[in-house]
């Protein structure tokens, strides 16, 4: 009953994002599940307002309400407008006050006819078996995208990639039992039932966790980072932990647990103004998160997780310079860097970011 004390109030603190008229980022107050969906595509194949219509009913339904939904995360058809899209989808969600933030990056769908896939985070401790798991009040894990080559299949490095997950899992006194949402960055699209296969056979018999796939334009066949819930003996606080055999890096972490009685902040994600410059993307884009980091009541030593979504060279140039500045090399969040094959925003942007961040942990 407190969360629906909570959700109204909740629900009006964020502004807009100037870009696309959703939520610029939510907070998630302490002491609330988190249910992650995995992806959801079109039923029928009619045109984007048709499409998004339907995702959206059906992602309403599996968070329990538009309400309670913090964040979506779409997958756009490379040749989908970008105005149609935004003007459905905020005829999906007419409450402006209560809309969610939004992340949006352009790939290659693997559903024939299908213009977007559509995965969400909303506030609810009730799954639906197969399509969604949730993340208890209290506690989260985010690992950041790991990579094996394997045998340089997409099927071997997936299924290496998981093994390797799965010792980050156990040095972090966690388990597979525990995953809540693995998300790829693979390429090609066309072979995400090779992916798809690998994660189902690697997890037989029980089911696997839902699965989110982004094509991506690296040069390896998959990268993987999950959401997992806490064990048992995880103690307050944030810590960073670099598992055995991987190197620390001062511009991102390996790992980040989060444990005791925290706000959860989701950005929206974040570009620079249309007409920005390249090399200062970067920049724009972290004054904003600044901002909103210091509206929510915490700072840039408690991220817990980036996605960088890059399809510029001279923009990943300004992101890769400008990092060091800004994270503590000791508490960088974790992060996923994917190239992507574009952005689904009009104003020449290279480059999209979106974050997790947390208020500091109390007992």
């Amino acid at each position: 009953m407190s969360h629906l004390i909570i959700l109204p109030i909740l629900m009006t603190l964020a502004p807009s994002d100037p870009n696309t008229g959703f939520a610029l980022y939510r907070t998630v107050p302490p002491g609330t599940a988190l249910v992650h969906t995995g992806q959801v595509f079109p039923e029928n194949t009619g045109d984007i307002r048709e499409q998004v219509a339907d995702v959206c009913e059906r992602i309403k339904r599996l968070a329990g309400g538009p309400d309670r939904i913090v964040r979506l995360h779409v997958v756009v058809g490379p040749e989908v407008p970008i105005e149609g899209l935004l003007q459905a989808s905020k005829n999906a969600f007419p409450d402006e006050p209560g809309r969610p933030a939004l992340t949006l990056v352009r790939g290659n769908l693997e559903k024939r006819g299908a213009l977007i896939a559509m995965d969400a985070v909303a506030m609810n401790d009730s799954s639906t078996p197969g399509l969604s798991r949730v993340l208890p009040a209290g506690g989260r894990i985010d690992i950041a995208g790991q990579a094996e080559k394997a045998d340089g299949t997409l099927s071997g490095a997936t299924k290496a990639t998981l093994e390797s997950l799965e010792r980050t899992l156990k040095f972090l006194s966690s388990d597979r039992s525990k995953i809540v949402v693995l998300k790829g960055f693979f390429k090609p699209s066309s072979d995400a039932t090779v992916v798809r296969k690998a994660v189902a056979e690697f997890f037989a018999p029980e089911p696997a966790p839902p699965l989110v796939l982004v094509e991506w334009t690296m040069s390896l066949p998959i990268e993987i980072e999950l959401v997992a819930a806490t064990g048992p003996e995880t103690p307050v606080g944030l810590r960073y932990l670099t598992p055995p055999g991987m190197t620390a890096s001062p511009v991102y972490s390996r790992t980040a647990v989060t444990q005791g009685k925290f706000d959860t902040i989701y950005s929206s994600g974040l570009v620079a103004t249309g007409g920005t410059r390249e090399p200062h993307q970067a920049g724009a884009i972290f004054e904003t998160l600044k901002d909103i980091l210091k509206s929510t009541g915490t700072d840039m030593n408690h991220l817990t997780k980036a996605t960088y979504y890059v399809t510029s060279d001279v923009a990943n140039k300004g992101l890769d310079t400008l990092r060091p500045t800004l994270y503590d090399p000791k508490r960088p969040p974790t992060a996923s860097k994917s190239g992507a094959i574009g952005l689904a925003h009009d104003g020449g942007q290279g480059l999209l970011i979106d974050m997790i961040a947390v208020t500091p942990p109390k007992p």
